[in-house]
C-alpha cells in the first residue's frame, strides 16, 4: 500500500507542468537601410577579408598570428572549459553505477576462571549501488540546456576574438606603413630643404641674400627633422606590438614587405541592418548568454520542488570471505525530498538568477545597438574620409603652386624669402596631412570589415600547450 500511495503523489506532481518563463529577442526597430549604401558586391562573411588587400606579406604573417596568438589560444582553452562543463552537466542526466567493497572485523577479550579469552569475527562486502534522479520538472534539463547554451556562447567568444584580432594586426600593419611613407616623406622633404639652404648660402655670400633667409632657412631643415624621432618611436612600438600579437619575443624579424600603402578595392557591401546581427559573432554570443541565464533562472526556480530519486543497491556478504558469495541481497528505494528549511539560500539563488537573467537581456539589446552604429558610424567616416582626401590633394597642387610662384618672385628680387618659407612650410605640411589621411581612410575601411562581422574557418594549435595537458583530437 505505501508505494502505491508513493506512485500516485509521484504522478500527481508530475502532472504539474511548469513553464519555463522564456524572455524573447529584446524588440527594437531596425533601419531598413544605412545611411550610405553602397553597390558594390555583397561581402563574403566566410572569408578572410583582409585577403583584398592583395599583401602577400600580411597574409603570412596572419597565419602565424592565429597559430599562435596567446589571448586565441586562451579563448580556445576557454572553449575546452566550456565543453568539459557541458559533459559534466550532461552527466546528471544518467544513472549513476558505484562499487561497495568493505571488510571489517572486531575482538572482544573476556576473563574466565581458567586464564584469559580472546573472541573475534570478520565480515565482508561487496556490491553495486545505483542511483538516478527523476528529472520531474525540467529542472536537470534546464541546468544542462543552461551548459550547451554556454558552450556555444564560447565558440562565438573564439570567433569574436579572431574579428577583433585580425582588425588589431591589419591595423597595426597598415599604420607602420603609413608612418614608413611618412618617414620618406620627411627624408625627401629634408634633401629639398638642404639643398635649398645650400642655395640660400651661396647667394648670401655673393650677398643676394641676408643672414635672416640663411636662419629662416635652417630652422626649416631643424622643424622638419624633428618631427622624425617621433614617428621612428611610433614604428618601433607597433613593430613590437605585431611581434607580441604573434606570441614571439621582441628580438623576432618581421618582413612587411613593401613599406607602402595598399590602393584600395571598392568599398564592401554593408546589406541590411537586420543582417549584420547574424553576422556579428559578439551579438551571437550576447544572445546565447542570454538564453543560458534564462535556463538557469528556470532551474533556479525549480530547485525549491520536491525531488524523486530512485536507488538500487545489491550486495554480498559474509564472515567468510571464501563463501561472500554464498549471501547475497538486494534492495530498491524511491525517495521524495522536498526542501523546507533552507535560510532563504534557494530564495536567493532564485533572484540572483533572474538578476543575471535581466542583465544579459539587457547586454544584448545594447549589443545589437552598439554593432549597427558602429557599422552607421563607419560608412559615415569613409564617406568623410575620401572628401578629406580629394580637398587635401586639392591643397597640394595649390600650395605647389604658390611655392613655384614665390620662388619665381624670390629669384627675380620682387619679394624677400619670408613669403617662400611660408609656402614651403605650408606645401610640405599638406604633403604630410595627404599621407596621414590616406592612412585614416585605410584605418577606417578595417572598422567597416570588423563591424560587418563574420567568421572563417579556424583550428586550434595544440602545440602552444604544454604536454601534461594536451589531447587527442
Amino acid at each position: 500500500m505505501p508505494y502505491k500511495h508513493l506512485i500516485i503523489c509521484v504522478f500527481l506532481v508530475a502532472c504539474n507542468n511548469i513553464e519555463r518563463d522564456v524572455k524573447h529577442r529584446p524588440e527594437f526597430i531596425s533601419p531598413k537601410t544605412f545611411s550610405e549604401e553602397n553597390l558594390s558586391p555583397v561581402l563574403d562573411i566566410t572569408e578572410k577579408w583582409w585577403l583584398s588587400l592583395n599583401d602577400s606579406e600580411l597574409n603570412d604573417f596572419m597565419d602565424k598570428v592565429f597559430s599562435d596568438n596567446l589571448d586565441l589560444a586562451q579563448s580556445w582553452a576557454r572553449l575546452r572549459q566550456a565543453e568539459a562543463r557541458l559533459g559534466i552537466s550532461r552527466s546528471d542526466q544518467k544513472s549513476k553505477l558505484d562499487g561497495i567493497a568493505e571488510a571489517q572485523g572486531n575482538k572482544r577479550k573476556v576473563d574466565g576462571n581458567d586464564g584469559k579469552e580472546t573472541s573475534g569475527s570478520e565480515e565482508y562486502k561487496i556490491g553495486l549501488k545505483a542511483s538516478y534522479e527523476i528529472d520531474l520538472w525540467d529542472r536537470i534539463s534546464d541546468q544542462t540546456s543552461a551548459s550547451e547554451m554556454d558552450y556555444e556562447s564560447q565558440k562565438l567568444a573564439v570567433h569574436s576574438t579572431a574579428l577583433l584580432l585580425s582588425a588589431e594586426v591589419v591595423e597595426s600593419w597598415m599604420v607602420y606603413k603609413a608612418i614608413s611613407e611618412q618617414l620618406d616623406l620627411l627624408n625627401q622633404q629634408i634633401k629639398t630643404n638642404e639643398q635649398s639652404l645650400d642655395i640660400i648660402a651661396h647667394r648670401q655670400r655673393r650677398g643676394l641674400a641676408n643672414i635672416v633667409d640663411l636662419f629662416q632657412q635652417r630652422q626649416q631643415v631643424a622643424r622638419v627633422k624633428s618631427l622624425i624621432p617621433n614617428l621612428e618611436e611610433q614604428r618601433d612600438r607597433l613593430r613590437l606590438k605585431l611581434i607580441l600579437l604573434s606570441g614571439q619575443n621582441f628580438d623576432t624579424q618581421i618582413d612587411l614587405g613593401k613599406l607602402q600603402l595598399p590602393q584600395l578595392k571598392a568599398l564592401p557591401n554593408s546589406g541590411i541592418p537586420s543582417e549584420i546581427l547574424s553576422q556579428r559573432p559578439d551579438v551571437q554570443q550576447s544572445w546565447f548568454q542570454l538564453q543560458s541565464s534564462e535556463f538557469r533562472l528556470s532551474g533556479a526556480t525549480k530547485a525549491k520542488l520536491p525531488r524523486l530519486t530512485l536507488s538500487a543497491q545489491a550486495n554480498f556478504n559474509n564472515q567468510k570471505f571464501s563463501r561472500l558469495f554464498d549471501n547475497w541481497f538486494s534492495n530498491i528505494m524511491a525517495g521524495l525530498t522536498a526542501p523546507i528549511l533552507d535560510g532563504g539560500l534557494l530564495e536567493s539563488e532564485e533572484l540572483l538568477a533572474k538578476a543575471k537573467s535581466d542583465e544579459n537581456y539587457l547586454n544584448y539589446k545594447e549589443t545589437a545597438l552598439r554593432a549597427l552604429n558602429e557599422v552607421e558610424q563607419a560608412l559615415n567616416a569613409e564617406k568623410w574620409r575620401a572628401e578629406e582626401i580629394s580637398s587635401v590633394k586639392t591643397e597640394v597642387d595649390y600650395a605647389k603652386n604658390t611655392l613655384d610662384e614665390t620662388r619665381r618672385r624670390y629669384r627675380k628680387g620682387l619679394s624677400d624669402y619670408l613669403p617662400v618659407l611660408t609656402a614651403l612650410a605650408t606645401h610640405q605640411q599638406a604633403q604630410r596631412t595627404l599621407t596621414e589621411v590616406r592612412a585614416q581612410l585605410i584605418v577606417n575601411r578595417i572598422e567597416i570589415h570588423r563591424s560587418l562581422g563574420g567568421s572563417w574557418d579556424l583550428e586550434e594549435n595544440m602545440k602552444l600547450l604544454p604536454e601534461a595537458v594536451k589531447r587527442n583530437k
